[in-house]
């Protein structure tokens, strides 16, 4: 089980709203190297970018959580588990929104 590493989240703030950058350390368990998620002024989700990890599902997410408000996406991506990992990258996507949700 990988150990549970800190997650350093940068948030950068913009006239639109803040960008969430996080580097992702390989300890945390997922195969994303990076997550960048820009939110507007109304703490609404305007995008998602993901290196690393699965393409396609990463793209679905990006999708499905674009137009959702902070505390929306982070309820619905919380605590999904990749195959016997007990975390994912839309976990810890999750995990970046509850610091500054």
């Amino acid at each position: 089980m990988p150990s549970k590493e800190f997650l350093c989240v940068n948030k950068f703030i913009s006239d639109n709203g803040f960008m969430l950058e996080a580097e992702i350390p390989k300890t945390m368990g997922i195969c994303a190297k990076n997550i960048t998620i820009e939110v507007d002024k109304e703490g609404k989700i305007v995008d998602l970018a993901v290196i690393g990890g699965c393409a396609g599902n990463l793209e679905a997410v990006a999708r499905l959580i674009k137009g959702l408000s902070v505390n929306d996406a982070r309820e619905k991506l919380k605590g999904i588990p990749c195959g016997k990992k007990d975390t994912s990258c839309p976990d810890t996507i999750a995990k970046i929104l509850r610091i500054y949700a």
